[in-house]
């Protein structure tokens, strides 16, 4: 998408600006300091799979302890009790989860007199929602908070925030309301549960996922007819996460400086990310990036976006067949477009193209030329056609680079929304494009350009 985008524009407004004539700057000798590129990525996961895993995770019924046996609580009194919870619902708002379920609970108590620590009489034993009774109502809240580690692991705190009963338990045989016992036992066991819960979550292992991007990051990545790219990222964040019906929102960020390159040689190969942190992440991009490209490579592009071509020159068709750049000295170029149409032959340009990058023009103010044709009778009215070609391209006038990437805008921005599986889309726009820096040399050319928009990502 936006790394396929950069270097044809690019070479698009260098062709471009060869048939330009306009008083510019001097040539650059070297491109400016990269500035660090930023990208801010929001993404919409569909959560419903995940609901339905922690669904199945939390237990559908929390039982006392040795159930359906009594569990005494001291020699006096004894209880059992089991809870039967609903669905869960769920919430997030910047990192806090709330888990909420309701459910129905039954209890039975015994009440005995004890002294010295020993039982002296019988057992008395009264319950509520046993037999014919229905069950007592209870409604139960768990916040789990949430926490980017910088390993790339998640840890949760997860505990149980409020217990309460819609209907107490009073056993009347013995006067006594056990609702508090109860509660207290609940809320103890679904603490077990949280805390079972955050051992899952921190074992969690993507360290193998995570080696394999590693490596992919850390070298050249090959982008299909556009040469390769090095990512060299300094940072990585992540953005606090909320949860609305059922879809999880949360923005990834990362901060890097994007080299683009016609050769896969790595200079240096890294095998591990920067420490993930976390951090409030406006959306949005901002790419920086410096390409090198050799001028074979140049052909190549060039020829993919141009070939076949036309161009009216004065009446006449001109059908553009071949394009061949090769360097200079003095930071000059060389561009060979063989033609054909009403005439066929090849044109020689020569010139010093410049920046402008306050105005954002690019220009080739010594442009001259030199034509070769195996067409007998352009041959023959050689200085009428150069001198029309010459008045042509000098009836272009500036390259403004804005206009170029307004005109491909629509092409451009459709490369951000993609279907890239049947679980992932992508959907974005650019909102700028400018070229700061641009250095001729006799075996390739160096570009640096910036763009920013916005894109998200939708993973189902």
């Amino acid at each position: 998408m936006l790394r396929q985008f950069l270097p044809a524009l690019s070479c698009f407004i260098f062709l471009q600006a060869a048939g330009q004539e306009v008083v510019v700057p001097q040539p650059m000798t070297s491109l400016p300091s990269l500035q660090e590129s930023v990208i801010h990525v929001p993404v919409k996961l569909y959560a419903r799979p995940y609901l339905q895993q922690a669904e199945a995770m939390t237990p559908k019924e929390f039982l006392s302890e040795g159930w359906p046996e009594f569990l005494a609580s001291g020699c006096e009194f004894r209880y059992k009790y089991r809870f039967v919870r609903s669905g869960l619902g769920l919430s997030c708002v910047n990192n806090k989860m709330t888990i909420t379920f309701s459910g129905s609970y039954q209890i039975a108590g015994s009440e005995t007199i004890c002294a010295f620590g020993k039982q002296m009489s019988p057992w008395v034993t009264g319950s509520c929602g046993f037999g014919s009774e229905p069950m007592r109502k209870v409604q139960i809240s768990i916040q789990s908070f949430l926490e980017f580690q910088p390993n790339y692991t998640l840890k949760t705190t997860t505990l149980p925030e409020k217990v309460t009963a819609l209907d107490k338990c009073m056993v009347t045989i013995f006067n006594s309301d056990v609702t508090k016992e109860v509660i207290d036992s609940i809320g103890a066991s679904v603490a077990a549960f949280g805390n079972s819960l955050d051992q899952k979550i921190a074992g969690l292992n993507f360290s193998s996922t995570l080696q394999v991007l590693a490596e992919k990051v850390g070298k050249k990545i090959p982008l299909n007819n556009y040469g390769y790219i090095k990512l060299n990222p300094s940072s990585v964040r992540a953005g606090r996460v909320n949860f609305t019906r059922d879809t999880l929102y949360f923005t990834l960020g990362v901060s890097c400086f994007p080299e683009l390159s016609s050769d896969s040689i790595n200079a240096s190969i890294t095998s591990f990310l920067p420490p993930l942190t976390s951090t409030e992440l406006n959306p949005g991009f901002r790419i920086n990036t410096n390409a090198i490209y050799d001028y074979v490579t140049l052909d190549t592009i060039l020829n993919r976006s141009f070939r076949n071509t036309s161009f009216d020159l004065g009446g006449r068709t001109m059908i553009l067949k071949n394009v061949a750049v090769s360097g200079l000295d003095n930071n000059q170029v060389e561009l060979r477009i063989d033609f054909e149409g009403d005439k066929k032959g090849t044109v020689y340009l020569t010139g010093t193209p410049l920046l402008d990058v306050k105005n954002q023009v690019i220009t080739i103010p010594d442009l001259d030329y030199s034509l070769r044709s195996r067409d007998l009778i352009l041959n023959v009215a050689k200085t009428l056609f150069n001198k029309k070609i010459l008045a042509t391209l000098r009836e272009n006038g500036t390259i403004r680079i804005n206009e170029i990437y307004i005109k491909n805008k629509a092409r451009i921005d459709s490369a951000f929304n993609r279907t890239i599986s049947t679980e992932l889309s992508t959907a974005g726009r650019s909102s700028g494009f400018s070229v700061t820096g641009l250095v001729i040399k006799r075996d390739n050319l160096l570009l640096q350009t910036n763009v920013t928009g916005d894109l998200s990502i939708l993973v189902k």
